[in-house]
């Protein structure tokens, strides 16, 4: 055996260590809080009525944290969590969080492989994405945010054979609807035949639907319970951080899709371009995060730890090769010690929830938050993009990558 394979194999066994390291230190210290595994409990719940045969959109689940939630994914989804029926609450719950962890170390490891290997990872980077706001509240929910990006990364990474490439982002819309704007997206980018395998692949999660549950997917798909937003939540929720949010906000009351449906088509057109454009300067982990937390501004409902997305924005962040000094160690600061302290927890009171809000109010919610963060982020894309350094330095590998996606499409 070389050393390159031992060294590899070493560092195999080291993130599988901290990675079971992270999730029995997260589980001791997470799980007395108020909100643990609140989601957990609504996946729960749907495996055991898809099992059982009863109603998915009729569910009501109380947890300790939320009263009346119900399940809101696909059917597909429902099946996806049968085998969590079969265990017992305890070890489910470490499960979630250990899946959780593992799931987030390949999402670092994926952004690297996407990014050509511009950054260089540590173990210490882990244990830093762990605590991020985002994370750490999407693995204390017991939430899907991390393994669904997992999803869509491997699709952009080299991993995987051409024919198999789309597949795993078609899986990811068969659980939530929102990974459809990267279907649209591989299509924006020359990419047809990934896009329609992708495309493929999340016909084939609704036709298992219909033929394991075919009662809830008639309701979910042919009678609209998938327009119902209201199913999620109340749009004015402050915790809500999409553009939608903002609006319902803003107007006072209730709002139907023509009050934000024509602006999120106009977000989702812009950041789709923006992506396209990066991805064309071979920028492709960045065109990936810039489609995902477009798709948070412009979805109707999108909570805090939705924004897990940060992790391999992060990783491009770290990774990018900026003209001078000074402003990119400014700007990577901000980004880690903004998604770090969970500055919307402290700043907007639990209270803000079940009231009317003033202007004050209103702006303390959209600047503490991630929307505005990310409007303004993706608005100067076109002015601090071109001022990387070294462009096509050490590109070669990414260059590579561009090829092959070309011929892909072809």
């Amino acid at each position: 055996m070389d050393s390159g394979t031992q060294a590899q194999r070493r560092t195999w066994w080291s993130t599988a260590g901290a990675v079971v390291v992270l999730a029995a230190g997260l589980i001791a210290i997470l799980q007395g809080t108020p909100i643990w595994m609140a989601d957990f409990a609504v996946y729960d719940a749907a495996g055991v009525a898809a099992r059982e045969g009863r109603s998915l959109y009729d569910l009501s689940i109380d947890t300790a944290a939320f009263d009346n939630m119900q399940f809101t994914y696909p059917p597909f989804a429902a099946l996806v969590f049968v085998p969590l029926a079969l265990l017992g609450t305890s070890v489910a719950h470490a499960l979630s969080v250990l899946v959780n962890c593992a799931a987030l170390a390949g999402v670092l490891w994926l952004s690297r492989n996407v990014d050509g290997g511009r950054t260089t990872l540590r173990l210490w980077m882990l244990a830093v994405a762990c605590l991020l706001t985002p994370v750490l509240a999407s693995t204390t929910l017991g939430q899907l945010n991390v393994v669904l990006m997992l999803l869509i990364l491997l699709d952009f990474s080299r991993l995987l054979p051409q024919r198999l490439q789309g597949i795993a982002t078609g899986i990811a819309l068969g659980i939530k609807l929102w990974p459809a704007i990267f279907v649209v997206f591989l299509f924006c980018i020359g990419r047809s035949a990934v896009g329609g395998r992708a495309l493929a692949a999340g016909i084939v999660t609704i036709g298992l639907g219909f033929a394991f549950l075919p009662a809830d997917s008639r309701e979910y798909w042919l009678e609209g319970a998938f327009l119902d937003t209201n199913r999620v939540a109340d749009l004015s929720d402050v915790q809500n951080q999409s553009l939608p949010g903002l609006i319902a906000r803003a107007s006072a009351g209730d709002i139907g899709f023509a009050a934000w449906l024509p602006l999120s088509i106009v977000v989702a057109v812009l950041g789709l371009a923006a992506a396209t454009w990066a991805y064309r300067r071979r920028e492709v982990l960045l065109s990936v995060t810039v489609v995902a937390f477009t798709a948070l501004l412009a979805s109707p409902v999108s909570w805090p730890h939705h924004a897990v997305w940060i992790v391999p924005a992060l990783v491009w962040l770290f990774g990018a090769r900026w003209r001078g000094v000074l402003l990119p160690r400014l700007i990577r600061i901000a980004a880690v010690a903004w998604f770090l302290v969970p500055t919307f927890v402290l700043a907007v009171p639990e209270a803000w929830r079940d009231e009317p809000l003033d202007l004050t109010q209103q702006l303390v919610v959209a600047a503490t938050g991630y929307t505005v963060v990310t409007v303004l982020a993706l608005a100067a894309l076109p002015f601090w993009l071109p001022r990387l350094s070294g462009q096509d330095e050490g590109r070669k590998d990414q260059h590579g990558v561009e090829h092959q996606y070309e011929h892909d499409s072809r």
